[in-house]
């Protein structure tokens, strides 16, 4: 079986208003450099920059039971660890025994979402995982505000990745795109337009990264396998 890598472009039809594009310009790269100072946790998964407070966000998971750790933590442009903003192994402010978090994404004001899979303890000290997901929030101080749960709806597969536009959030799995209305939390699946057009079925779809930019496109990067 061969695994094809490709990027999608969908354009957002239902877009309301335009962005300012003015960073385009004020950020340009001139040079790449390797940054060796900065202590993270090991299996880093996501990376955030915040510009209002020039800090970096790094969300990681590692699930080794040797090495267990799953947080997301802060750093200084020099390196140096701001603070550990949410620590997983410990953190029970949510509805459920555990998280275990996928990705991360700002809002405008630099809220924080945080994707996460919950994990529901049993009572044989096991545990199991919903078929839907849960974003937790936290403030431009990154103080925990609240979970958006979306753990019972029926899910295609885990998803991997969450993105912002328009106060709206968005996932993606397999062959969804779900729009969460961050005020009504009302939930709108978006079909991802690709299909195999010799046999007018769907490929099998594993999307691993989503971003949207200042004008409203929504680029995914799904690998491919017939």
């Amino acid at each position: 079986m061969k695994a094809i890598g490709l990027f999608l472009f969908v354009t957002l039809m239902f877009l309301s208003c335009d962005k300012n594009d003015d960073y385009q310009n004020e950020f340009k790269l001139n040079s790449v450099s390797y940054e060796s100072s900065y202590s993270i946790e090991s299996r880093p998964i996501s990376i955030l920059f915040n510009k209002n407070k020039k800090t970096l966000y790094i969300a990681n998971l590692n699930y080794s039971s040797n090495n267990y750790s799953a947080k997301i933590q802060s750093f200084s442009e020099n390196g140096s660890l701001v603070k550990t903003v949410v620590d997983f192994d410990t953190f029970s402010r949510g509805r459920y025994f555990h998280y275990s978090p996928i990705d991360i994404a700002f809002d405008n004001d630099y809220n924080l979402y945080v994707l996460v899979q919950p994990l529901i303890e049993q009572t044989d000290e096991t545990w199991i995982t919903p078929t839907g997901f849960s974003i937790l929030k936290f403030d431009s101080d990154d103080n925990f505000k609240q979970e958006l749960d979306f753990s019972e709806i029926d899910g295609e597969s885990r998803p991997s990745s969450i993105s912002y536009f328009d106060n709206k959030l968005y996932t993606c799995n397999s062959k969804i795109i779900k729009q969460i209305d961050i005020e009504t939390l009302q939930l709108k699946n978006i079909t991802i337009p690709l299909k195999d057009n010799e046999s007018n079925t769907w490929p099998y779809l594993l999307t691993s990264d989503m971003e949207i930019n200042s004008k409203g496109i929504l680029i995914i990067s799904p690998t491919i396998s017939p």
